[in-house]
């Protein structure tokens, strides 16, 4: 399925904005509340804006019965998710151009590697090629090759991209669109402005055997050539016991299931369905739990959504801290 996220994914910040910037905070991926709006994946957002922090170098450091499962129980999607890389391998594995002399830095949580034109951080899961984000400059070569003919067509090369990294193609759901445009006046023309179109971003959703993953994404920015000049995906290894506590849970979550009075107050139900949530690729050690997701409405049409275990108690773990709460 496809979700075009409109025709245009304006900057404020003008070219300016493109330069160095990373995964979301870019014109050629959209603005924040685009991405946010359009997304029926909330925490799509913010694990985008957790990269973002991380990227920039803001490091920081209820009862169902299903316990929270680390990285070294067996997992449903293990295909060529062991593979250590360093930005060699990088470049192969992902066709990631680091031009000029690269430097590597790292630390227990990421892998850091910068060629003269771009960047990119893996993330230690361990280092795979599951959890990676990359950009590249306004100057960089693969910048200025052109862009594919369509949202269409750079949809299609998406799916066979991702196909060739790894990312099992049964497990990409729906495919959200963006074109970016990054426009820009001269101080002594101020009235003149002038746009410059930035391609194609393809961010697909994930669904395992019917299960959504909403803090799973992979999204891509080819040029025409079909080599990325940007990369995001967050797509770690299912566990197995997790996986199939979900698929217990479906059983239990049907049409008529609804959330506590006390929960629920005045919002309207829309649907209730399982989902797994697992933390963010800085988010050490790697944490899974299977959840019933009940997505509402106010009287304004304003969807959320709120996550529960099937007696009804609020799951919060996974959730982004607000400034006044630790980090997890």
């Amino acid at each position: 399925m496809r979700r075009d996220a409109g025709d245009r994914a304006s900057a404020r910040g003008g070219t300016a904005a493109v330069s160095g910037a990373s995964w979301g905070n870019t014109a050629r991926f959209g603005r924040h509340d685009e991405v946010y709006t359009l997304s029926p994946v909330r925490n799509i957002m913010r694990e985008i804006l957790a990269m973002t922090a991380l990227s920039l170098g803001a490091l920081q450091g209820c009862n169902t019965g299903i316990p929270d499962v680390g990285t070294e129980a067996g997992s449903a999607s293990e295909a060529g998710s062991t593979t250590a890389l360093n930005h060699e391998t990088t470049v192969g594995v992902y066709r990631f151009p680091l031009s000029g002399e690269v430097k590597e830095t790292s630390d227990s949580i990421v892998r850091r590697s910068v060629g003269q034109s771009e960047t990119i951080i893996q993330y230690a899961r361990p280092y795979t090629v599951r959890s990676v984000v990359a950009w590249s400059n306004a100057s960089a070569p693969q910048m200025l090759s052109g862009w594919p003919a369509d949202k269409s067509a750079h949809e299609q090369m998406a799916r066979s991209y991702f196909a060739s990294i790894g990312i099992p193609s049964n497990e990409l759901g729906a495919a959200y669109n963006l074109v970016g445009k990054s426009s820009g006046a001269a101080v002594a023309t101020p009235a003149e402005v002038t746009e410059v179109e930035l391609g194609y971003t393809t961010t697909f959703v994930r669904v395992v055997d019917g299960v959504p993953i909403p803090d799973s994404h992979a999204g891509v920015q080819l040029n025409a050539a079909n080599t990325p000049v940007a990369l995001s995906i967050s797509w770690p290894d299912v566990p197995t016991d997790v996986l199939a506590a979900a698929q217990q849970m479906k059983v239990t979550v049907g049409p008529l299931w609804r959330l506590p009075a006390n929960i629920q107050r005045r919002l309207t139900h829309v649907k209730s369905e399982v989902v797994i949530r697992h933390t963010a690729p800085d988010q050490l050690p790697e944490r899974w739990r299977a959840v019933v997701r009940t997505s509402l409405t106010t009287s304004g049409q304003r969807r959320t959504h709120v996550d529960t275990d099937l007696s009804g108690a609020v799951v919060v773990e996974f959730d982004a801290p607000r400034p006044s709460e630790s980090v997890k």
